[in-house]
């Protein structure tokens, strides 16, 4: 045995035998040492090994750098082409005026017809003597008129066809609206 102390490395045990190495010499031996009492031992195989060149250090253990977990990304919606806009809605046609002339119980127009959904404008011109309106069941209605004056008033209607009357003379001036 070495007189100097050398590290041992256990290479494998056969048969009760340890079989270590000893390293750091410039020629590797082999020895063989038995397992267990030696006066109760059977006697023991000595296996002679090959050297194997061992490093007196250890090489670093390696060392993990964390790597970022992949984030899934979702894979792109399939997006559907973009619908045409809608075509501009039909620009409302621009008011409408109308002139309605009153006498002394009559209107000079016993139908007027003006479209729907547009502002409409009546000029309420009173050519009699005596007080008139202009009253659109449901509608519009007018203030009173006096001799000589005009009133304007303005309203939009569904399409329908309207009764209308002066609230003074109800029975001797009607008429009609047809609004489309």
């Amino acid at each position: 045995m070495p007189s100097r102390t050398t590290p041992l490395i256990v290479l494998a045990i056969l048969g009760g035998a340890a079989i270590t190495m000893a390293c750091g010499s410039s020629s590797a031996q082999s020895l063989s040492t038995p397992v267990g009492d030696a006066a109760t031992s059977a006697p023991q195989a000595t296996a002679t090994t090959q050297a194997v060149a061992t490093p007196t250090n250890p090489p670093p253990a390696p060392t993990s750098t964390p790597v970022a977990a992949a984030t899934p990304t979702a894979a792109p919606a399939a997006v559907a082409p973009a619908a045409p806009p809608p075509p501009p809605a039909p620009a409302p046609a621009s008011s409408q005026a109308v002139t309605l002339n009153l006498g002394d119980n009559f209107f000079g127009t016993k139908e007027l017809t003006v479209p729907a959904g547009v502002p409409i404008t009546v000029t309420i011109n009173n050519q009699g003597q005596a007080l008139h309106n202009w009253d659109v069941a449901g509608v519009v209605k007018s203030p009173f008129v006096q001799h000589g004056q005009s009133q304007t008033v303005t309203f939009t209607a569904a399409p329908g066809t309207y009764t209308f009357q002066c609230d003074v003379h109800p029975k001797e001036m009607t008429g009609v609206l047809i609004v489309q």
